[in-house]
């Protein structure tokens, strides 16, 4: 009888594919065309962004030039230590996902995450974007 060992090299390279092959049925993060990446860009809407305010979350909107809509997210230090705003941030791109038929056409906007919304739940953070997202076609 002879047994295999698997090595971390084995085990590695297993990981390896798994990961890939669900992260094309499970993507974690925003498409690159969703989201706002150049600071400049972000600078812009914090500076000239109409404000929706919320308990969680405030949220920053600009006309776009584009058809897309396109996020940026903003966790900073005072909503906690980097697991909480990690989680936090993992929430908010979750919640986005989950409400991709709300979000209106033709905008930037930036999401900027509260202090209370460590303490609060992914259900209740999708409440509020909900929210926010229903004001954005609003206010122009």
């Amino acid at each position: 009888m002879s047994c295999v060992v698997v090595g971390p090299r084995g085990a590695s390279s297993w990981f390896r594919r798994f990961r890939a092959s669900a992260a094309k049925e499970y993507p974690l993060g925003l498409p690159r065309h969703q989201r706002l990446r150049r600071s400049v860009d972000i600078q812009r809407v914090q500076r000239t962004g109409h404000r929706i305010r919320g308990r969680l979350l405030m949220m920053l909107v600009v006309r776009s030039d584009t058809s897309q809509t396109r996020v940026g997210l903003t966790v900073s230090r005072k909503v906690g230590n980097a697991v909480n705003r990690n989680r936090v941030k993992r929430w908010l791109r979750e919640a986005i996902r989950q409400q991709e038929s709300l979000v209106p056409a033709g905008f930037d906007v930036v999401v900027i995450a509260h202090p209370q919304a460590a303490e609060s739940s992914l259900e209740a953070i999708g409440r509020e974007l909900a929210a926010a997202w229903s004001k954005v076609g609003t206010n122009k």
